[in-house]
């Protein structure tokens, strides 16, 4: 799945996520459930996501030295999240 880490290694950055800033997956997928006019609403939620992003990333051995590489371990972990919402939800997006 992952574009940039192994499926593995994506596992293991939601794991340590999880592990450490309890909620936080979930409220990844909440903002993906999110209507597109909502993001002003989910500006805090996005900051305070991304900051927990941060702080665990910059732990595990696999992630590169640069920012370039936190930034694609996010990406990829956003990748799964929206994968699994959109598994939830076939859906997801259409007319209601």
């Amino acid at each position: 799945m992952g574009r940039h880490y192994t499926d593995e290694q994506v596992q293991i950055a939601i794991a340590a996520l999880k592990a450490e800033f309890p909620g936080t997956w979930e409220r990844i997928k909440s903002v993906k459930r999110a209507p597109i006019a909502d993001f002003q609403d989910n500006r805090e939620k996005i900051s305070s996501t991304i900051g927990a992003m941060d702080i665990t990333f910059k732990k595990l051995p696999f992630l590169g030295r640069y920012d370039r590489a936190l930034l694609e371990l996010i990406q990829d972990v956003c990748d799964v999240a929206a994968a699994e919402v959109d598994a939830e939800s076939p859906d997801f997006g259409s007319a209601n």
